[in-house]
């Protein structure tokens, strides 16, 4: 069967609006447990540390945006080992986040900056 230009254009542009694209973000992966925060980063790397020892949660801007991952949390913990580093759109953030924004204290900061910057949003 042989398919005229257009046809053809629009046969090849279905095919590719049917694959899902994932962005570099959402390759990495954010699980929440109920003692636990573990981050998965695209190479199957993992971070974890228990919640109960996290000390600090920083949000930390740069200047990539709006093509770079431009946004990162680092939560850290008591020991130098136990740090957890995802970017914003990381897959399963937001229930990071909600426990996040349910620590007495925590302030989100950092959203609209497009500077190289560290912003402190809970320290323990």
């Amino acid at each position: 069967m042989k398919l005229s230009k257009p046809t053809l254009f629009n046969h090849l542009r279905g095919l590719f609006s049917k694959r899902k694209k994932v962005s570099l973000t959402q390759k990495y992966t954010v699980e929440l447990t109920s003692n636990t925060l573990s981050v998965t980063d695209p190479k199957n790397k993992i971070q974890s540390i228990p919640l109960n020892q996290i000390t600090t949660i920083t949000v930390e801007t740069n200047d990539g945006g709006p093509w770079g991952m431009d946004v990162w949390f680092i939560v850290a913990g008591q020991g130098a080992d136990q740090i957890c580093v995802y970017p914003m759109g990381a897959t399963n953030e937001d229930e990071a986040l909600d426990y996040f924004l349910k620590l007495p204290g925590f302030e989100l900061k950092g959203m609209d900056s497009t500077a190289n910057e560290q912003f402190v949003c809970w320290t323990k």
